[in-house]
């Protein structure tokens, strides 16, 4: 059996500071529970494991994908984007190309979305709704909540 610390683990992250609640509430958290080490950028083309939260540049990671089949990745998806309207899609597609935050434009940011979640070997969403949309395209689907130990920030005294 491989030791979790011994498997080479990229985290994408939504922010890299890693303290936007998207992050240290979920793999963040768990990363430095169970002392697992990670990377947060793309350093090198071989990881065993890369876990990506959604935003980042999918036309990227869908291109990563393709060049590393062995590598398990794990798409995180939290919100209920493929649930948006065909306007409000196009705008994030051409929205995110201007913003820099996708380098390819999409005129249907569901097209690229929906082929990162079937690449996928796992994808991680929030509610049994969402699970159930992800199903249609993804076997593999988990529902994990976040962990809010580190955000209380005091205890009741009575």
């Amino acid at each position: 059996m491989i030791k979790i610390n011994q498997i080479n683990i990229c985290y994408l992250p939504n922010d890299l500071s890693l303290k936007l609640p998207g992050d240290r509430r979920r793999f963040v958290f768990f990363a430095n529970h169970m002392q697992i080490s990670y990377e947060t950028k793309i350093q090198n083309n071989y990881y065993q494991v890369i876990y990506c939260t959604y935003g980042n540049n999918l036309s990227k990671l869908f291109e990563f994908i393709k060049k590393n089949p062995k590598t398990k990745f794990i798409f995180e998806m939290v919100d209920a984007n493929l649930s948006e309207g065909k306007w409000i899609n196009f705008l994030k597609g051409f929205g995110r190309f201007l913003l820099g935050k996708e380098s390819r434009v999409y005129f249907d940011y569901q097209k690229i979305l929906k082929k990162v979640i079937k690449k996928s070997h796992a994808v991680v969403c929030a509610s049994a709704s969402q699970k159930k949309i992800l199903k249609k395209y993804n076997k593999k689907v988990l529902t994990k909540v976040d962990f809010f130990e580190d955000e209380i920030k005091f205890k009741k005294k009575k």
